[in-house]
């Protein structure tokens, strides 16, 4: 590879490595404007783990152990 090359392929390394940094930082921004619920349903009925806090679960269902 010459000295042409070489000065190529940095540039164009350079420019990936910009465009990934703005992505990422774009990318940051939007979820710190509109952050993620996460996972916020519920456990389903009869399940041996506790129900999430609020839900409560229908007669005769039981949910925990």
């Amino acid at each position: 590879m010459d000295s042409d090359d070489e000065r190529g392929y940095l540039k164009a390394m350079l420019v990936v490595t910009v465009a990934l940094g703005i992505l990422t930082a774009l990318v940051a921004v939007l979820v710190a404007i509109f952050p993620g619920g996460g996972d916020e349903e519920p456990t389903s009925p009869g399940t041996t783990t506790s129900a999430a806090p609020g839900w409560t679960a229908p007669d005769g269902v039981a949910t925990g152990p």
